[in-house]
């Protein structure tokens, strides 16, 4: 098994992943938006997400 080093992924990536863990419903980047009271932005998370091409790895 090859040696997988660790990614650098952005706060916004992990709080949206864990949003997509524990919402059983339909999940968008503005559902995230109202879920945090405005804290965190759509755009912001969009632009998290479009960084990079993920792999099912990450």
């Amino acid at each position: 098994m090859d040696f997988v080093s660790p990614i650098f992924v952005s706060p916004i990536f992990d709080i949206y992943t864990d949003y997509l863990i524990v919402n059983p419903g339909q999940t968008t980047a503005t559902g995230l938006e109202a879920l945090s009271e405005g804290k965190i932005k759509h755009d912001s998370i969009t632009r998290a997400l479009s960084e990079k091409d993920y792999t099912w790895r990450e």
